[in-house]
């Protein structure tokens, strides 16, 4: 049974985990407001507006970044990029010519480590494409050679078909 090559077998965004300084700013913020207000601490409208909007709007502006910003799907034939958040560039790599990619690796810092996400280095030819801050990398990185034994299997036995 041959496979729907436009099925998306995976959408991967930027992890929120590498967003935390954003949400610890933020959180930081609310948290400055909820201590005044068990102190009892009177705070002028100004401050408490101006502190629960901008927590609100950096938590608001990163999760827009992390949904339109970078989004890597990957199908059974191929690896879709999509880039951007209002000028959206989109590239489609075949696993028919990554069946011969000699660079195929995992860079994670030791917090990346820790906290369970990292980016997936592709070298296409000259190009180096990189799935950026994704959650499960070593997952993700299996699925990709799994994919791209089966583009050189079926592309083999086609060879020799013919």
């Amino acid at each position: 049974m041959e496979q729907d090559v436009d099925k998306t077998l995976l959408l991967l965004r930027h992890s929120r985990k590498a967003f935390l300084v954003e949400y610890i700013c933020s959180l930081f913020l609310f948290g400055l407001i909820f201590a005044a207000l068990l102190k009892n601490v009177d705070l002028p409208d100004k401050v408490l507006y101006s502190f629960s909007g901008l927590g609100f709007l950096g938590i608001a502006s990163t999760e827009v970044r992390r949904y339109f910003g970078d989004r890597y799907r990957i199908m059974p034939a191929k690896l879709s990029v999509m880039k951007g958040v209002l000028k959206i560039k989109k590239k489609n790599v075949y696993y028919q010519p990554l069946g011969f990619i000699p660079d195929l690796n995992i860079k994670q810092t030791v917090l990346q480590r820790l906290l369970g996400y990292g980016t997936i280095h592709l070298q296409v030819g000259n190009n180096t494409l990189e799935l950026k801050d994704i959650d499960y990398p070593h997952q993700v990185l299996e699925l990709l050679e799994n994919l791209i034994e089966e583009a050189r299997r079926i592309t083999q036995q086609g060879r020799k078909q013919n």
